[in-house]
């Protein structure tokens, strides 16, 4: 069964999802129970919740985790195999404009931000499963973006990765969903996702389920941009 909770901030929806955590704690090991959300700082509050709610230690229950955390953990990837600052850095020097970089809140947390609508394109283009000139033509952007640099910028940036041999973090989504790792069919699926739009992250959802497990969707209603 795929239930999809839809509802904008404060109306409930980490509540009902826990709730349902609560029915099937009576026939489901805690540890086979996955809460994943978009971000570090929703997973955790989830995390929390539940071990008040449910008297748990942390160790209990090792799912309730952001999506690209899942992935770095199962797909064994270590942190220095991941782009930094430092990479952008380089990378923008060799190009001859600057780059301005991803920043996550550790090395799982797979938050994005930056201050580039460049590296925007590129990035929702990818999780979207669509080409950076389709995600350009959009026109979701709000600063000036010069299609010549950003062409630049989609073909350096893969040739930096493939010769340094690094991912960045939606690389990490892409190799989960190719992975055998993407399937366990004995886990509940609670998903908590705020930004569940983004295309591959719904495949990675659609792929992490196998067999009559259940699925929880939230979804935040006003980003949600299909």
């Amino acid at each position: 069964m795929k239930t999809i909770v839809l509802g904008p901030p404060g109306t409930g929806k980490t509540t009902t999802m826990l709730n349902k955590v609560d029915d099937h704690l009576k026939t489901t090991d805690p540890n086979k129970i996955g809460y994943f959300a978009f971000t570090q700082k929703a997973a955790y509050e989830a995390r929390d919740r539940a071990m008040e709610k449910f008297n748990l230690s942390e160790d209990d229950l090792p799912y309730f985790r952001t999506l690209h955390s899942l992935a770095f953990r199962r797909l064994g990837i270590k942190k220095e195999s991941v782009m930094q600052k430092t990479h952008y850095e380089d990378l923008g020097k060799r190009i001859g404009f600057p780059v301005d970089y991803m920043e996550y809140e550790d090395e799982e947390g797979g938050i994005f931000t930056t201050k580039s609508d460049y590296l925007r394109i590129l990035q929702l283009a990818k999780l979207r499963n669509i080409s950076f000139e389709r995600q350009y033509d959009l026109k979701e952007h709000t600063q000036d973006v010069e299609f010549d640099k950003l062409r630049i910028l989609a073909h350096e940036l893969e040739r930096y990765k493939k010769e340094h041999t690094l991912i960045d973090f939606n690389d990490m989504i892409l190799n989960f969903v190719k992975s055998d790792a993407s399937s366990n069919g004995t886990w509940l699926k609670a998903f908590g996702i705020n930004q569940a739009t983004l295309i591959l992250q719904a495949m990675m959802i659609r792929l992490s389920l196998d067999g009559p497990a259940l699925m929880w969707i939230v979804l935040l209603l006003k980003q949600v941009k299909f």
